[in-house]
């Protein structure tokens, strides 16, 4: 079976996201690096090539889902449905939207 090679990017999300699994699973405490090279299928080395120690998949997985949620945020922040309560269209209260409208 020939070998497969994968980028540096995929395979570190690879260990990210087996790592991520586990750790939802059994608990940060409860994982071991080896838990993680036998879920994701590759060799220490492999392992260790990515990441220096198990904390740094903690701080890959952390890093990860703060971009996730901050382009959820600009996604949102982005929708042109948004506009309308900038400008005060979308405000019940007349002061409220008189400020608005003032502040832009």
């Amino acid at each position: 079976m020939p070998r497969i090679v994968k980028s540096a990017d995929d395979r570190r999300n690879e260990i990210l996201d087996g790592a991520q699994a586990l750790f939802f699973e059994r608990g940060y405490e409860r994982t071991t690096v080896n838990d993680v090279i036998a879920r994701v299928g590759i060799s220490k080395g492999g392992f260790y090539h990515h990441f220096a120690a198990k904390e740094d998949l903690l701080e890959g997985i952390t890093a990860r889902l703060a971009q996730d949620a901050v382009a959820r945020v600009h996604d949102i922040l982005d929708d042109p449905a948004l506009d309308q309560f900038r400008t005060g269209e979308r405000v019940q209260h007349p002061d409220v939207a008189a400020k608005m409208r003032q502040d832009q």
